[in-house]
């Protein structure tokens, strides 16, 4: 919870997201974001760190889902 998902998260990222690699060891991840551009540029970062193929396995098996964050109201 918190990262930026950059670079420097890489082996973090890369050890989370290989858990599912030879059976559905039942691991999801959902991203939140604020807006449309954090969504992107999260996106992007781990297109950079995992690649294409993997982001959209997990995209596609509904493993990796990215949710705008709630409203929170006081």
């Amino acid at each position: 919870m918190g990262h930026s998902l950059d670079s420097s998260d890489k082996d973090y990222i890369n050890d989370l997201f290989c858990l599912n690699d030879d059976m559905d060891r039942r691991v999801r991840v959902v991203v939140y974001y604020y807006d449309d551009n954090a969504k992107f540029m999260l996106l992007n970062n781990l297109l950079a760190i995992l690649g294409k193929d993997k982001v959209e396995k997990w995209m596609k098996n509904k493993w990796l889902i990215f949710e705008k964050n709630p409203e929170v109201k006081f």
